[in-house]
């Protein structure tokens, strides 16, 4: 669903997980944010702004996701 997610808002159609944000797809600051505020509402999670800095690559995205929502069970 991250890939998804990020394949909407970049509206790309090749996305990998090891695609960087910013230097494979593109995304600039506001982008970032707004992909963070997606993935918050599409997982019910939070991210910090300091975690979402460190957020750089697609898979980077998915790990914080699986981490985040192993923490709630």
């Amino acid at each position: 669903r991250v890939i998804t997610l990020v394949k909407y808002l970049t509206g790309k159609k090749d996305v990998e997980l090891e695609h960087n944000l910013k230097e494979d797809l593109g995304i600039d600051s506001l982008d970032h944010i707004e992909l963070m505020m997606e993935t918050e509402e599409e997982f019910d999670i939070i991210i910090s702004d300091e975690e979402a800095e460190k957020l750089s690559a697609v898979q980077d995205i998915v790990q914080f996701v699986k981490l985040q929502k192993g923490r709630k069970k």
